[in-house]
C-alpha cells in the first residue's frame, strides 16, 4: 500500500510537470508565432525599403546625368567667354596700335583748312561790300551775285568743318589744335558715328 501510494504521488508529479511542460509549448509556440508575423512583417517592409532604395538610386542617376550635363554646358559657356575675351583684347591691342599721331595731324589740317575758309569767307564779305560802289549797275547785281554765293558756300563749307571738328574730334584733340569744346558755328548736320581716340 505504501507502495502504491508512492507511484501514485509520482504520477501525480509527472501529470503537474506534463502540464507545465504543455502549457511551456503553448507559450513557447505562441512566441513562435509571434516571431513568424514579425519576421513576415520585418519581410514586407525590408522589401518595401529595397523598391524605394531602387527608385532612389535611379533618380540619383539621373541627377548625376544632369549634374554632368550642366558642368559640361557650363565649361561650354566658360570656354565660350574665355575666347570672347581674347578677342577683345586682340582687338584693344590693336586699337592702341593705331598711330594716333594721324589723328592729330588729320585735327591739325581740319584747323587748317577752316582758317582758310574763314579768309575765303572774309574776303567774300569785303567783296560784297566793295560790290556796292560799283558805278555800273549790270556789274554790281552780277559782282553782287558772286559774293552772295561765295559767302553762303564758304560759310555752309566753315559749318561742315566746324561740325566735324565738334562731333568726332576728342576733347584732347580739339585742345592741341585750338577748337573750342563747344562750337555754335558747328553746322550741326553730320550724325552721331563715334569719336576718334
Amino acid at each position: 500500500a505504501a507502495q502504491l501510494a508512492q507511484e501514485r504521488s509520482r504520477g501525480q508529479d509527472l501529470e503537474r510537470r506534463l502540464g507545465a511542460a504543455e502549457a511551456s509549448i503553448k507559450e513557447a509556440a505562441a512566441t513562435a508565432q509571434d516571431l513568424r508575423e514579425q519576421l513576415r512583417s520585418q519581410g514586407e517592409e525590408l522589401g518595401r525599403l529595397q523598391a524605394s532604395l531602387g527608385s532612389e538610386q535611379q533618380r540619383n542617376e539621373a541627377l548625376e546625368a544632369q549634374v554632368n550635363d550642366l558642368s559640361a554646358k557650363m565649361a561650354a559657356i566658360e570656354q565660350e567667354r574665355d575666347d570672347a575675351e581674347a578677342r577683345e583684347k586682340q582687338l584693344a591691342l590693336r586699337y592702341a596700335e593705331l598711330d594716333v599721331f594721324k589723328l592729330d595731324v588729320i585735327a591739325r589740317e581740319l584747323k587748317t583748312i577752316d582758317r582758310q575758309v574763314e579768309t575765303v569767307r572774309g574776303e567774300a564779305r569785303s567783296f560784297q561790300e566793295a560790290v556796292k560802289r560799283f558805278v555800273n549797275s549790270s556789274d554790281q547785281q552780277t559782282s553782287t551775285k558772286v559774293a552772295i554765293t561765295l559767302v553762303d558756300v564758304s560759310t555752309k563749307l566753315r559749318g561742315t568743318i566746324r561740325d566735324v571738328i565738334e562731333r568726332c574730334l576728342s576733347e584732347t584733340q580739339k585742345l592741341h589744335v585750338g577748337a573750342p569744346m563747344r562750337d555754335p558755328t558747328a553746322a550741326g548736320v553730320l550724325k552721331d558715328g563715334g569719336r576718334m581716340a
